[in-house]
């Protein structure tokens, strides 16, 4: 495949992601808050919305195990699964930013300093220019 191909391909599958989260998010949240439904299952469960939200990607996920196995799949084409993977991989990122946000009081990671070249190595181990 070339790299032209590629491009093409994956612009294609992300438009196709696109328009499946805006047209069955609807049927999923039933109101204005996209992760509803996680939310709904997590509190009747007693469980995570990012609990419930691991079950539903690992179904995908367990389908596309038996078409790397099999090659083969019987309810809907491949390529269908994967595009489901790849939305709930949005669904849990929007998952996990939004408690990170609604946490009040999250420590900032502190920067990490990173060293410089050879800033901790004897001189005489360095290589030269």
């Amino acid at each position: 495949m070339t790299v032209k191909e590629f491009n093409e391909g994956r612009d294609k599958f992300i438009a196709r992601m696109i328009e499946i989260l805006d047209t069955k998010g609807p049927d999923y949240s039933n109101s204005d808050d996209r992760l509803a439904n996680f939310k709904r299952l997590a509190q009747l469960l007693g469980t995570t919305p990012l609990q419930i939200w691991a079950v539903y990607a690992m179904k995908h996920m367990d389908a596309i195990m038996t078409y790397a196995k099999s090659g083969k799949v019987a309810s809907e084409e491949i390529t269908g699964r994967f595009l489901d993977l790849a939305n709930y991989a949005v669904l849990g990122a929007a998952l996990v930013q939004e408690a990170q946000y609604r946490v009040k009081n999250v420590p900032t990671p502190a920067p990490v300093e990173v060293p410089k070249p050879f800033e901790h190595v004897p001189p005489w181990l360095v290589p030269k220019p």
